[in-house]
């Protein structure tokens, strides 16, 4: 079932089983919306919760999708362009911030049952953030897609900083305090220790990358979520 609600003149659709539940999702989140066309989809459900978060959009054409179990705590959606899209799959926790401005047609997605401590995640230039499922991302981590600011060869007079996506694989566990630029691919059941640096693409799953910049320092190795100390 889709309920609508007009919030500043925007159409803001919040799915849900039972009407009943329309306030209990959508309230929680603090809204300042600006544009045509943004649509915000929401099925959390008994067991999803949205505590002190936010979504400012100022621009056209944007979606934002939150499916049953999500939790959001202390999230802050930033988007300040057109046509972006935001898919936060079933049973994930998030906490951070997400940026899209200036160009729009970004895309970030966060696959099901993934945790994310805090983060800031800038994504830009018509590019995409995609973390997989059953992720563990500690605090203080950056993701981003683009420099912010051009960077030109002063021989050719091009830009040699273009952007470019970053992935994450299904099962990775990125520590605390690390950061993943443009261009990052951390493939599956691989583990980002802490403080490390990730510039570019990691061609092989199971491993432990570490460093600045990350590099393999060793294979043929998985993780564990449950606490050890």
């Amino acid at each position: 079932m889709i309920k609508f609600r007009e919030i500043l003149g925007q159409k803001v659709a919040v799915m849900c089983k039972k009407a009943k539940q329309v306030q209990q999702l959508v309230e929680p989140l603090k809204l300042d919306i600006h544009g045509v066309n943004n649509q915000i989809q929401s099925d959390v459900g008994a067991t999803g919760r949205l505590v002190n978060s936010s979504i400012h959009i100022q621009g056209d054409n944007n979606e934002l999708i939150f499916e049953k179990g999500v939790w959001l705590r202390d999230a802050r959606f930033h988007i300040e362009s057109n046509n972006n899209r935001i898919h936060i799959a079933r049973n994930c926790k998030f906490r951070g911030r997400v940026f899209m401005k200036v160009n729009g047609n970004n895309r970030l997605s966060i696959g099901p049952e993934t945790g994310v401590g805090n983060v800031d995640i800038i994504c830009g230039e018509g590019s995409r953030v995609s973390i997989g499922a059953d992720c563990m991302l500690a605090f203080d981590i950056e993701i981003r897609t683009t420099d912010s600011h051009a960077i030109i060869d002063c021989t050719s007079g091009e830009r040699v900083n273009p952007a470019s996506d970053v992935i994450i694989g299904d099962h990775v566990w990125v520590a605390a305090h690390c950061t993943l630029l443009k261009g990052s691919h951390v493939r599956a059941n691989s583990i980002v220790a802490i403080r490390s640096l990730v510039t570019g693409p990691i061609d092989e799953e199971n491993v432990l990358i570490a460093g600045v910049p990350g590099r393999i320092i060793r294979r043929g190795v998985t993780w564990e979520r449950p606490l050890m100390g």
